[in-house]
């Protein structure tokens, strides 16, 4: 894709260079700005495209959040049931396969796409370094990278392998209320496209 390249561009210029960051941080002061899904978030409907290794996969997915993660459920426009998720915020809790359609019951693909979309969900704690650039704040956990800023909170998060190449890519942009109005990973073969359907 064509953002993919622009992005990953981005990325390798201006934030993935250690030396560009500051030194790793212990307070946990910027563990609350890599939120997606902000405290008043309940639940929303999104209509799902899933491009999976040359298959196109069309219908809705429901997010929604509890006490101490969120599900992620993915139907057909038929009710046809493919995926069902549940991601704890706490990044040391496996995350649950409630249910996965048989003809994607793949332990790799599920274990791809469950790892694509966790950053979405969980909390990230730990050390952290960061790279300013305007009013722009990269906040790297890790092999994560946050693209920050206070007025859009993070509109970017791309996942390095241990060469440093970006194997991840989500892209974010936020409607009213700060909810994510449109979410896009890109991941190899592996493509997601979330558009919120509004008062679904």
């Amino acid at each position: 894709m064509k953002y993919f390249v622009i992005i990953s561009f981005l990325f390798f210029t201006t934030s993935c260079a250690n030396k560009s960051f500051g030194p790793n941080l212990n307070d946990n002061s910027n563990n609350g700005k890599a939120i997606i899904f902000n405290d008043s978030f309940n639940k929303a409907i999104y209509q799902t495209e899933l491009k999976i290794y040359g298959y196109n996969i069309t219908g809705i997915t429901l997010i929604k959040k509890t006490n101490h993660s969120f599900r992620f459920v993915t139907i057909s426009e038929l009710g046809i049931k493919y995926f069902d998720f549940e991601i704890f915020l706490d990044k040391g809790i496996n995350p649950i396969i409630h249910y996965a359609i048989e003809q994607m019951n793949n332990k790799l693909l599920i274990k791809k796409i469950i790892n694509d979309i966790a950053p979405l969900f969980q909390l990230q704690k730990g050390k952290s370094r960061i790279k300013k650039t305007g009013d722009t704040e990269i906040i790297a956990f890790g092999n994560t990278y946050y693209n920050y800023t206070s007025e859009y909170g993070v509109s970017e998060i791309a996942k390095t392998n241990l060469m440093g190449k970006i194997n991840c890519l989500i892209k974010i942009s936020y409607g009213e209320n700060k909810i994510p109005e449109s979410i896009i990973i890109d991941h190899d073969k592996v493509n997601i496209k979330l558009s919120l359907i509004p008062n679904g």
